[in-house]
């Protein structure tokens, strides 16, 4: 009997898994959308097309998948104003694959006759916007998505203007099918306006509270903005001392016209370690660690070292900031640094250490001055230095990027104006003026492309014939200059090959960085640049070019970077065929 039961039990799952081999297998045309916007909509709302790869078990099953498609390509054309438009989907299950064929007639596009905004609320209300704050116009497609979007955008604006209580109480829409217009009114409940009331704050532990309020950018009694709201949130969270914030507010407007807010965080752990690694072709292996603590005293002190060791550089730094000095958003900033160099241009040790002042200047602007001081001892080409400078560095900065790994939107620019004067030897001074820019713009969703590019740019005032020290000259070339060349060898040069770095420098670049699946990535990029032996940049030289194609492996801590680059005009005997770069992170 017990070998009866096995044999059919196995007889069972026998034919349970050749059920489950089978499926129906179909090919899918759409017709009717030529390509586009519009047709690639379609094609990701569509379960016909974007489940084709995973077909159902059966025809009965297909025809269900059309009958639901139906419906959810309709929803579509009415996203994008389309409202008379139809689909006729036929399945026929004889051919194998089976044949499903999606026709659809969009139909006319209908467009916007009129968008109306009645406020309803106690007081003296608020003017409505014109429609081209809410990113609208007449005559523009009465798309929903449109129409809801300005919603929010509305919504927003009253927010931002002392109303964010605000509500839509009620919204009409009427198509008009004759003449292919749509009218929207809506009707929005507003409560007297708000001003900034008492602010509570729960969930410290280790961080002063006092910090924490001098980071709110409104006063009491100003008139509330959900813009000032934000600015505290993103504050606070960029100084990763909170792994939350959570920002409220009460729900009625009190009889004074104060709105009390409710401030919620969750602290994070205030210290942190990382590591990273590089390798190129030219500069070889390296690495860096830091370690650093975010609350040093409990009143957001932060002390950070770092030590990076690679074929051409070793370092250790240690630097303190100390916020809130003199006054609110003002940081005093302090370091200190050992450093030695051996690159093919010189061979440098230098120690040193600075002291200033940082200052926030809106949302994402930062400015900076500093007196530092640095000794170094370095030698080029049997020429040897001993260098004593002071300077004193003033550097503004901007960052609007959304992740500082792999940013996909936003842009970056740092400028810096470094004079120097020479304590020992010839007291030589001169004046170094920096520039790095770069710039992120998401062109597409899915898949995600993004669009990069960079410049930097530099001069040196009031030294010539070599008198800069080498270590503060411009240089051009490397993995994150002009890749293709090599590290600091697009400029001028010895018969030998030995890089002299510049006076002047120019570099730019851009590369096109797309989404192949989820966790790899293509990126073509092209470089150009080149360090000149004058202060301003001679525009008869050619410049160096380089191009390529990376590889981008995406990780939970950012992606991992493989480039292969090539000169497009090689100097024969100096510069090599190709260069390999490998590292964590986008190269720019």
């Amino acid at each position: 009997m017990r070998f009866l039961i096995l044999i059919g039990a196995l007889l069972l799952l026998t034919a349970d898994m050749a059920v489950a081999r089978e499926s129906l297998a179909y090919r899918t045309v759409l017709s009717g959308v030529e390509q586009g916007d519009l047709r690639h909509a379609i094609a990701q709302q569509s379960w016909l097309m974007s489940l084709q790869d995973r077909p159902p078990p059966d025809l009965l099953a297909l025809r269900r998948r059309a009958d639901d498609d139906r419906g959810r390509i309709l929803s579509v054309l009415r996203a994008w104003g389309y409202y008379a438009g139809t689909v006729h989907i036929a399945v026929n299950g004889a051919p194998r694959p089976a044949a499903v064929a999606i026709r659809v007639d969009p139909g006319p596009l209908f467009r916007l006759g009129a968008y109306e905004i009645q406020y309803e609320g106690p007081g003296r209300l608020p003017p409505p916007p014109v429609l081209s704050v809410l990113g609208l116009a007449r005559g523009d497609p009465a798309a929903t998505r449109s129409v809801i979007a300005a919603q929010q955008v509305l919504l927003h604006y009253l927010a931002e203007r002392g109303y964010p209580l605000a509500r839509v109480a009620s919204r009409r829409v009427v198509v008009d099918m004759e003449n292919h217009r749509m009218r929207v009114h809506l009707v929005v409940a507003l409560d007297r306006e708000a001003r900034f009331g008492p602010v509570t704050i729960t969930g410290l532990k280790h961080v002063d509270e006092r910090w924490v309020r001098n980071r709110i950018p409104w006063r009491p009694g100003q008139r509330f903005s959900i813009g000032a709201v934000e600015t505290l949130r993103k504050r606070l969270l960029d100084s990763r001392l909170f792994s939350s914030v959570r920002i409220s507010t009460a729900k009625k407007v009190l009889a004074d016209g104060a709105l009390p807010v409710a401030l919620d965080v969750t602290e994070a752990k205030p210290h942190s370690i990382g590591f990273g690694g590089s390798w190129s072709s030219t500069e070889g292996l390296g690495g860096e660690a830091f370690w650093e603590d975010r609350n040093l005293w409990g009143g957001a002190q932060r002390l950070r070292a770092k030590v990076a060791g690679s074929q051409t550089r070793n370092a250790v730094e240690l630097d303190l900031t100390l916020p809130d000095v003199l006054r609110r958003d003002q940081d005093l900033i302090s370091a200190v640094k050992a450093e030695t160099q051996r690159t093919s241009a010189f061979i440098s040790q230098t120690e040193g250490g600075s002291v200033g002042l940082s200052r926030m200047l809106g949302l994402n602007w930062r400015i900076s001055l500093s007196a530092a001081y640095e000794r170094t001892l370095e030698t080029q080409i049997g020429a040897h230095y001993n260098v004593s400078l002071f300077s004193l560095p003033l550097e503004l900065r901007h960052d609007s990027s959304n992740n500082p790994l792999d940013p996909t939107a936003g842009d970056r620019i740092t400028l810096t104006a470094q004079p120097y004067f020479s304590l020992i030897g010839n007291h030589t001074a001169f004046q170094r003026l920096d520039l790095y820019a770069t710039k992120y713009v998401k062109v597409w969703d899915a898949p995600r492309v993004v669009l990069a590019g960079w410049t930097r740019d530099g001069t040196i005032l009031g030294a010539s014939d070599f008198a800069v020290p080498p270590d503060k000259r411009l240089y051009v070339g490397g993995a994150g200059s002009v890749r293709g060349f090599g590290y600091q060898m697009a400029g001028p040069v010895t018969d030998g090959g030995t890089p002299l770095g510049g006076d002047s420098a120019v570099a730019f670049g851009g590369e096109i960085r797309m989404r192949a699946t989820r966790t790899v990535g293509v990126v073509p990029f092209i470089e150009a640049g080149r360090a000149y032996a004058t202060s301003a940049p001679d525009f008869h030289l050619p410049l160096f070019s380089g191009a390529g194609i990376g590889l981008r492996y995406y990780t939970p801590v950012g992606p991992v970077r493989a480039d292969l680059a090539f000169p497009l005009d090689p100097r024969s005997g100096i510069d090599k065929r190709f260069q390999i770069y490998l590292s964590l992170g986008q190269a720019f």
